[in-house]
C-alpha cells in the first residue's frame, strides 16, 4: 500500500510539472521558447544533436538552447509542444547564434497536423534553407510564405505542429546557439 502511495505521489509529481508547462506556454505565448525554464527542453524533440541550456550566448533572458548537431544524417531539433494557433501574427523569428568561423546552411521545416496525416512529405509543409554567418542572425519568415508553402494546398495556421531547424551529411559537428523564438 505504501509503495502504491510512492509511486502515485511520483506520478503526480510528473503531472504537476506538465501542468505548470502548460501554464507557461499559455503564459508567454507569443513566445515559443526562450530557454528560462528547464521545463521547456521537453517541448524539444532532437535526434543527432546534443541540447542543453547554455548562458553563453544569448539573446534575450539568461539562457539559450545549445544545439551540437553530429556528423551524420539528418541531425535536427523540432519544436513540437506549444500553442499551434498562429492567426493574427505576420511573422516567426528566431536568434541563432554561430561561434563558428564559416558560415552554415541549414534548412527550417514548419508543418501542420495535415502534414503528419499526409507522412510529413516535403511538398506538403514549409521549406526554406537558412544561411547562418558567424555571430548573431536573425531569421524572420512571413506567416504567409509558411500558409502559401504546400503546393496543393494552404497551410493550416490554426493547427501548426511543428517547428524544426536541420542538415543533412555532416562530416564535422556544428554547434549553435538558439533563442527567442516567437511570433510577431
Amino acid at each position: 500500500m505504501v509503495l502504491a502511495l510512492i509511486f502515485f505521489a511520483i506520478g503526480l509529481r510528473g503531472l504537476e510539472k506538465h501542468l505548470y508547462d502548460e501554464y507557461l506556454i499559455r503564459q508567454q505565448f507569443p513566445l515559443l521558447s526562450g530557454f528560462e525554464s528547464n521545463l521547456e527542453m521537453q517541448r524539444w524533440e532532437h535526434d543527432r544533436t546534443l541540447v542543453r541550456r547554455s548562458m553563453e550566448f544569448v539573446k534575450s533572458g539568461q539562457y539559450s538552447l545549445k544545439v551540437d548537431f553530429l556528423p551524420g544524417r539528418y541531425p535536427n531539433i523540432s519544436l513540437e509542444h506549444f500553442r499551434g494557433n498562429w492567426n493574427g501574427y505576420k511573422q516567426l523569428v528566431f536568434s541563432v547564434y554561430n561561434p563558428n568561423k564559416e558560415t552554415h546552411t541549414f534548412e527550417m521545416k514548419v508543418y501542420d497536423f495535415k502534414n503528419i496525416r499526409n507522412s510529413r512529405r516535403h511538398n506538403d509543409r514549409f521549406n526554406t534553407h537558412i544561411t547562418l554567418a558567424p555571430g548573431w542572425n536573425t531569421i524572420q519568415t512571413s506567416i504567409s510564405d509558411i500558409i502559401k508553402a504546400p503546393k496543393h494546398r494552404s497551410m493550416n495556421i490554426y493547427e501548426i505542429k511543428g517547428f524544426s531547424i536541420f542538415t543533412d551529411k555532416l562530416k564535422q559537428p556544428v554547434t549553435l546557439y538558439i533563442d527567442d523564438i516567437h511570433l510577431r
